[in-house]
């Protein structure tokens, strides 16, 4: 997702005004719905920044990246969810629920997504 900007640009002394294509970026939620015994949670699991688009697609390649699932059928259902907001009327959360919970460690998601983010972040104080 893009959006149109009038911008001036410089060559050398000569102005021009043009439109550029600027990147649309906007937070995703993530939550996971899973049923552990007889009972359903749901778990926040990361917030991450997006272009907004194929929400589906990322959130499904990222529990296969974390080794949540192994096979896109565990995935029964994924589904936007919150309020519709923003310049752009984008839900921002993102809920998908999972049948098979062998290789879901909640703890250790969180865990390691959060050491991410220092990571990241003493990188930019650098």
């Amino acid at each position: 997702m893009d959006i149109k900007y009038n911008i001036t640009r410089l060559n050398g002394s000569i102005k021009e005004e043009v439109q550029e294509h600027v990147s649309v970026e906007e937070p995703l939620e993530m939550s996971l719905k899973f049923k552990k015994g007889d009972r359903w949670n749901i778990e926040n699991i990361s917030i991450t920044m997006r272009t907004p688009g194929n929400d589906e697609d990322l959130v499904s390649g990222f529990l296969y990246n974390e080794k949540i699932i192994e096979n896109i059928n565990e995935i029964e259902k994924v589904e936007k969810k919150g309020e519709i907001v923003g310049d752009y009327n984008l839900q921002n959360k993102i809920e998908v629920t999972i049948n098979n919970t062998k290789n879901l460690n909640i703890r250790k998601i969180k865990k390691i997504l959060s050491l991410t983010l220092r990571v990241v972040y003493v990188e930019k104080l650098l």
